[in-house]
């Protein structure tokens, strides 16, 4: 019932624990959720090798996945509300032990897939960071918009460098480009676990198993103090809750003739937010690479899952990161969707502050 991460970080540290909780499904969504799920049912479908979806909007539109894809594609689309702000820092602790702010910022997320007042959308999510910290970075900001078909279509990604005073087209921000934003702890495709096109990789629907993930995590999300939740190693099991839940298991292989840092990867989505929850990577020689935690602390005000926190331990470095770390910053809060025109290359250029 543990995946093969939370395994090998038994074996690897002895102050490693995972301390299980009764199992509580909190997890809950407004009405107009499970109603557009039931509808779009029958209707969602997928191309181009599972990597796009069409006749879906504003609800799952996979609630029983025949396919690896189908799967991953509910938790792409995963619901968080329609759209939300956080101030937030990614650290990263290195072999040592040492705490290091990797980045500081704030980070405004839409997913255009969710808004019921419309017939459809073209985009399943876009985020904005603009970031604030450390000092070498202040001023820089990204802006990523991701189709909904993006079998054929591809990220559109820019970002922001003060020192040039100008927008660039980033069309590297996407697969296994290592993620400045954590100083390389993960790639930019393990955001949220996994995020992007499924091109590189095949996967596999394995099916539904019972394991033991971080869920209903309160503590570490909201209340932790930052020296306090990361100790050497891995997060203080004191603040971690887990839970045992059926998750659905997808298996992806990378694609022959695609190029990745990763051969393998095992994902583990939650049954009933299908927020991926957890994740085995591999590296080409087969060998467990790094292990991925989401770490679920449901929304109950809006009401909605909330998985933004999560982390990836380096089991072949010694190291690892924490993303979105806000219980210091203020959190997260709902927000209204800004305009199209605040998610042009131009906006971006806007909001740069030095």
């Amino acid at each position: 019932k543990l995946t093969e991460g939370t395994k090998a970080l038994l074996q690897k540290y002895p102050s490693f624990r995972v301390d299980v909780y009764p199992t509580h499904r909190s997890v809950a969504f407004p009405k107009f959720v499970a109603d557009n799920t039931l509808k779009t049912a029958t209707q969602a479908k997928t191309n181009n090798d599972g990597r796009s979806i069409e006749g879906a909007h504003a609800g799952f539109p996979f609630p029983i996945p025949k396919t690896g894809y189908e799967a991953m594609w509910n938790h792409l689309v995963r619901y968080n509300g329609q759209a939300y702000e956080v101030k937030y820092r990614n650290l990263n602790v290195d072999a040592a032990g040492r705490t290091t702010l990797a980045t500081e910022g704030v980070n405004v997320q839409e997913y255009p897939f969710w808004d019921a007042s419309k017939s459809s959308a073209e985009t399943y999510w876009r985020i904005k960071n603009t970031y604030t910290g450390p000092a070498r970075r202040a001023g820089e900001a990204l802006l990523i918009v991701d189709p909904l078909d993006i079998g054929t279509k591809d990220r559109r990604a820019w970002t922001y460098l003060p020192g040039q005073r100008r927008v660039k087209v980033a069309p590297d921000l996407s697969h296994d480009t290592p993620n400045p934003g954590t100083a390389g702890g993960n790639t930019f495709d393990d955001i949220f676990i996994f995020i992007g096109s499924m091109d590189r990789f095949d996967f596999k629907l394995v099916g539904k198993k019972e394991m033991i993930v971080p869920y209903n995590a309160y503590t570490a999300v909201y209340q932790a103090k930052q020296d306090d939740l990361l100790k050497p190693n891995h997060l203080n099991p004191d603040l971690v809750r887990w839970e045992l839940h059926r998750v659905w298991v997808v298996e992806a292989t990378l694609r022959e003739g695609k190029r990745h840092v990763y051969s393998k990867r095992t994902f583990y989505l939650d049954e009933d937010s299908w927020a991926a929850l957890a994740s085995d990577q591999y590296d080409a020689r087969g060998q467990l690479y790094r292990a991925g935690f989401a770490y679920m602390a449901p929304s109950y005000d809006l009401p909605a899952p909330y998985t933004d926190m999560f982390g990836h331990y380096d089991l072949v470095a010694g190291i690892y990161s924490l993303t979105g770390f806000a219980a210091e910053t203020g959190g997260m809060r709902q927000t209204k969707p800004l305009t199209d025109r605040d998610w042009s290359p131009d906006s971006l250029a806007g909001s740069g502050i030095r």
